[in-house]
């Protein structure tokens, strides 16, 4: 209380004692009170706590202080009401735009000079030309950017290549580090082009329409750099810090394809194709599916890839309907042994491709089949009608061997079943196999036993039984055909169950009926072991017949 200046307390006492009767008269000054001599040597006493609306006395600078955080307090609630007017607005203006972009693509060409620098060669291989960014909405209703009217501008100022769309979505972890990386891109109706070298390489590059199969080397390395960058960025570590190093989705969207096989001299074409490529802990993972176009008419196929990082290698998978067999040996050579079937399969084929050598390994096909016929090649020119069909195998070491697990006819209600491998050499084959009939009428043996093979033990059993069925009948074979086509029995041995069957064992005797026996053969014997039948009208049961030296005349 030192402090206060006397002149002061003066001056707070008397108008105290004025204006409010809670100043009084004493002799003594209590605690808390402030006191001095009147005029009349009587004390004046006021308790200042008597006084709720005077201010507290602070020291200088104090109260100047107060006032800048008052200043401080109503800033901060006109951030924060500028901030719920900014939600506010958001609120409106968000659906505004998305109601705007649901009706069409709004243009931010302000964009269009970074996404061209992303999307252009870091070596200058090429550059990237639009004529517009757009905003729109993608299958999801996500925001999506897609550039328009792109084109691959090479060294020389001329285009290599023209893709009508490029969709990206951007990576925020980039755009935090002010690089505009893209996350995922989606290729737009671009007309490719997939070369596959006499050396079994495979090339995938952009094209112009109509130019799907331009020889200008050139502008192919250019074009073929793009792709390759997309690719290469999906098997390296992601980086922020680079346009396409956080690349993790590429989509392929309504592409037109070209395959031009300089191996096998084919070409074959694909209007419609749809691929998902994602990066994996492992390599690269797809899914897709084509629209091939041949002669006859369009086929789907719905396409499965798998690329190993570390083997380099590129597992393919192909599910399709209604896909005839000659149509297959045209995609893949190496089925060509199909082609005798005759009729549209679905199913599934699987290989694996060397992506350095390029060349094809093993290839696994599971397939089925309706109503159609299967053709046997010279020497056989047989020809089989069948009312369903299923083929089971592999194709091994680039087509010299082939695995065929089950190949099974429905031939109207009988069945045939056949198995074994097939195996080729400098213009030559060798063939080992099993075949087995279940309930063929004996009459139609000989429309089913090629003539090549063990014709005297064919003849025999196709001129001397008749009527019954084969109920169940194995046969076990090899042969060889030369360059020339000429086929040489090297084995067969086989046989089964046969029954109701009529056997001319002896002409002019009469012929047994109704027989149930158990026959078996070689290339030049057959023999019957009969269980029951009729001759001259009498039950027999048991019996044999041996007819041996069939390579011999009579």
């Amino acid at each position: 209380m030192k402090a206060l200046r006397s002149g002061s307390v003066d001056s707070l006492a008397v108008s105290a004692q004025r204006s409010n009767p809670r100043c009084s008269r004493s002799g003594a000054p209590a605690a808390g009170n402030l006191s001095r001599s009147g005029e009349n040597g009587k004390s004046s006493i006021c308790n200042l706590a008597n006084f709720p609306h005077t201010a507290p006395i602070q020291p200088d600078g104090q109260e100047r202080r107060g006032g800048r955080t008052g200043v401080i307090h109503r800033t901060v609630r006109g951030l924060f009401q500028g901030f719920g007017a900014l939600a506010l607005l958001a609120l409106v203006a968000v659906p505004l735009f998305v109601w705007n972009l649901s009706k069409g693509p709004v243009s931010v060409a302000f964009l269009t000079p970074y996404v061209e620098e992303a999307l252009s060669s870091p070596g200058k291989a090429y550059s990237v030309q639009l004529d517009d960014t757009v905003l729109t909405l993608d299958e999801g209703n996500n925001l999506d950017i897609r550039a328009k009217g792109v084109r691959l501008i090479g060294g020389k100022g001329q285009v290599l290549a023209s893709i009508p769309e490029i969709g990206i979505t951007l990576s925020p972890k980039s755009l935090v580090r002010g690089v505009l990386g893209l996350r995922r891109i989606a290729i737009v109706q671009p007309v490719l082009r997939l070369t596959r070298g006499t050396d079994g390489k495979l090339d995938l590059d952009f094209a112009s329409v109509g130019d799907s199969a331009s020889e200008d080397t050139t502008a192919q390395e250019a074009q073929q750099n793009l792709i390759d960058t997309l690719m290469e960025e999906l098997t390296t570590p992601p980086d922020p810090g680079r346009a396409f190093g956080v690349l993790s989705n590429i989509r392929i969207v309504e592409a037109d394809l070209t395959l031009i096989d300089r191996l096998n001299n084919t070409v074959w074409h694909a209007p419609k194709v749809d691929l998902a490529l994602v990066r994996g802990r492992e390599g690269i993972s797809g899914k897709g599916s084509a629209e091939l176009a041949f002669e006859t008419g369009t086929a789907r196929v719905d396409l499965g890839l798998l690329y190993n990082l570390s083997m380099r290698q590129l597992a393919v998978d192909f599910g399709f309907e209604k896909l005839a067999p000659a149509h297959l040996a045209r995609l893949m050579p190496e089925m060509r042994p199909l082609t005798a079937i005759d009729l549209p399969l679905a199913g599934a084929v699987r290989t694996e491709i060397d992506i350095q050598t390029g060349i094809v390994g093993r290839i696994d096909f599971d397939m089925a089949g309706g109503v159609g016929r299967l053709v046997l090649p010279e020497p056989f020119a047989e020809e089989i009608p069948v009312t369903a069909l299923k083929l089971k195998g592999a194709i091994l070491d680039g087509g010299s061997r082939t695995n065929l697990e089950e190949l099974s006819l429905n031939i109207d209600g009988p069945v045939l079943t056949l198995g074994g491998i097939v195996d080729r050499k400098d213009g030559e084959m060798l063939v080992q196999g099993e075949a087995n009939a279940k309930d063929v009428p004996t009459d139609r043996l000989k429309f089913l036993w090629p003539e090549a093979l063990a014709n005297d033990a064919r003849t025999w059993i196709v001129e001397n039984l008749s009527q019954g069925k084969a109920k169940d009948v194995t046969a076990r074979f090899a042969f060889k055909m030369d360059k020339e086509g000429q086929v040489a029995l090297t084995a067969l041995s086989g046989g089964g169950d046969v029954e109701g069957v009529k056997v001319n064992y002896l002409s002019p005797m009469p012929q047994a009926e109704n027989v149930a026996a158990y026959m078996s053969f070689t290339p030049n014997s057959f023999h019957l072991d009969i269980k029951d039948g009729f001759v001259f009208g009498l039950k027999t049961r048991g019996g044999r017949l041996d007819f041996t030296r069939l390579d011999q005349p009579d």
